[in-house]
């Protein structure tokens, strides 16, 4: 466990993207070391189980920049969970990997493209549209938050 902490570092590069390649940012991105352990039932010997790493565990963490990528090194020819998410933007993803190369990245795909903001005024509920490709931080009016519902597309 402790050769973990050891092994030589490699730069990893994450891109998040949406499905047309466009760049996500404000992802958070974390990856952390894990172990895996083959199983000892030898009906199942093709199954194998990741778990954390209980003593000598990495853990990076960092945020996709307005580019998309987010950059940190990681250790070589060590598991690793790599998990990438935002509250409001997308869906956790995670994946397990190893990486062997001198340098390494990771893509992932996500569908969401844009940002709903809500506010109640008298009766009424407002919703506002952003980009956060256009505008990481944008200037919203007081007491608007993140939309909390369905919405529904009807086309003719």
């Amino acid at each position: 466990r402790r050769l973990v902490t050891v092994m030589p570092r490699i730069p990893l590069r994450i891109s998040i993207t949406t499905p047309s390649t466009l760049p996500v940012s404000g992802v958070q991105v974390e990856a952390v070391t894990t172990q895996v352990f083959k199983r000892k039932d030898p009906s199942r010997q093709s199954e194998v189980e990741t778990v954390e790493n209980a003593g000598g565990q990495i853990r990076v963490t960092g945020r996709t920049d307005s580019e998309g990528f987010c950059r940190f090194s990681v250790p070589v020819c060590v598991p690793m969970r790599i998990q990438a998410s935002h509250e409001i933007l997308m869906e956790p993803q995670n994946r397990d990997v190893m990486f062997a190369s001198v340098s390494a990245l990771e893509e992932f795909i996500t569908d969401t493209t844009i940002q709903l903001w809500q506010v109640e005024s008298g009766n009424e509920l407002i919703i506002w549209v952003t980009s956060p490709r256009a505008n990481s931080n944008p200037t919203l009016p007081l007491g608007c938050e993140p939309f909390v519902g369905y919405l529904e597309h009807h086309s003719k």
